[in-house]
Parts: structure tokens; C-alpha cells; sequence
């Protein structure tokens, strides 16, 4: 699937070629504009009213629940990853001698709040490399010990009690169902 270019939506100068999003990603102008409105709100904020916070919120969980394919009660409003990832990790079950799997080279937020909950429940986290641009595919399954046995490297089959990479990795692979997961 190509995307077109979008250089047109965002305020970026023709020789600027920013990568850096991990960091601090661009708002589009879009964005922007609806941040500009939502603040204009609060100019009167005697006409935004207690129901219309719940209004909003509901609004963009259905729109957030389309684009992801999944219901509106399967998508949770957090302030930052760092804040989700940490509500996650503490209501997830995880006991000693289980593992976590992350990515390699991740972000911080997406590191931290893991090996901190692996050492209060005494497991370890693996975070899963991949030789050179080769597919993080079978390195995330065979770190979470669930490929076809022909496939593995390296077995850790009933150890992993959490994977945390990102979504798009997850929701295609969870489309493959039983093809690609065995326990």
C-alpha cells in the first residue's frame, strides 16, 4: 500500500526533512486548527458543560475504534504512553521467573515502566533484536515462544506474561490466528 505525499498538510519548509517523531512529531494543519478551537472553548467556558467533556471523549473513541477496526469500549483516552503503558503494566498479571517482550531500540517510555514491573515481580524483560532490516516477525515470535516448533531459535514457551510492540505488528499477526500461533 503507497501513501501520497502529505508534506501539504503540515507547515514543514521544502528543505526541512524532519525524521525525528519519536521525539516530537509535527501537528498537521488540521490538528492544529482543531487545538486552536478546542481552546477557543474555554474563552466561555460557561457554555462547555460537564456533559460535553463526556461528549468529546465518546466521539473520539468511536472514531479511534474505526480507524483501529476494533468497538469504542477497546480504546482507552491516557494523557501520554508513558501514563497507559504504566496503568497497563501494573494491572497485568506477572509473576517471578516470566518474561516481557519489547522491542529493541524502543522508546524510553515503552522500556522503563517494564523493567521496573519485571523487577517488582522478579522476571526479566527480553527486548527482541533483529539482524540488520531482516522482519521483526520471527524474532517477536520466537522470543514470545509461539511459532511452529521448526520455526524457533529459542524457547521460552509458557515464561512470556506480557508483549508490548506496537499495534500495527500485533493486529496484523492477530489476523493470521492459528497459522502462525502455537502453545
Amino acid at each position: 500500500m503507497s501513501i501520497a505525499d502529505q508534506r501539504h498538510r503540515f507547515s514543514i519548509p521544502d528543505d526541512v526533512h524532519y525524521l525525528n517523531c519519536a521525539y516530537m512529531a509535527p501537528l498537521s494543519r488540521e490538528v492544529s486548527g482543531a487545538m486552536v478551537e478546542g481552546a477557543r472553548l474555554k474563552e466561555q467556558p460557561w457554555n462547555f458543560l460537564p456533559a460535553d467533556f463526556f461528549r468529546v471523549a465518546e466521539n473520539f473513541r468511536e472514531s479511534a475504534g474505526r480507524l483501529a477496526g476494533v468497538s469504542p469500549d477497546r480504546i482507552a483516552i491516557v494523557p501520554s504512553v508513558s501514563y497507559g503503558l504504566a496503568v497497563a503494566a501494573a494491572n497485568l498479571p506477572l509473576a517471578a521467573g516470566q518474561n516481557v517482550v519489547t522491542l529493541g531500540d524502543q522508546f524510553p517510555s515503552n522500556v522503563y515502566v517494564w523493567q521496573e514491573r519485571a523487577r517488582a515481580a522478579g522476571a526479566e524483560v527480553i527486548a527482541v533484536s533483529r539482524p540488520s532490516q531482516s522482519c521483526w516477525s520471527g524474532a517477536v515470535l520466537d522470543a514470545i515462544g509461539r511459532i511452529p516448533p521448526s520455526w524457533r531459535c529459542r524457547t521460552i514457551t509458557g515464561r512470556t506474561g506480557a508483549w508490548s510492540i506496537w499495534w500495527r505488528w500485533a493486529k496484523r499477526r492477530a489476523r493470521m490466528g492459528p497459522r502462525w500461533c502455537s502453545t
